[in-house]
């Protein structure tokens, strides 16, 4: 699934990206330029981010860099202890 994103962010102003949706379960494949802006390494740590902030882990495959694959697998194991 191809995910799209409309237009790039104002200068200054951070990007809102549609994590429920990508964080969806459902492998979901970005186009650089066009879906998040800046670099593969700025944008998996927002995913990691908003995926923290779900408890989910997830999947950040970026072989080709300008077309990562982004996936939520799961809740996360939390440590009870």
């Amino acid at each position: 699934m191809t995910a799209t994103f409309l237009s790039p962010p104002e200068a200054g102003r951070r990007p809102a990206y549609p994590w429920h949706e990508w964080l969806d379960g459902r492998e979901h494949t970005l186009v650089r330029g066009r879906d998040y802006w800046g670099t593969n390494a700025d944008f998996c740590r927002r995913l990691r981010g908003a995926a923290n902030a779900r408890s989910l882990r997830y999947k950040f495959d970026d072989h080709d860099p300008n077309f990562p694959i982004v996936q939520a697998l799961g809740p996360s194991k939390v440590s009870r202890d």
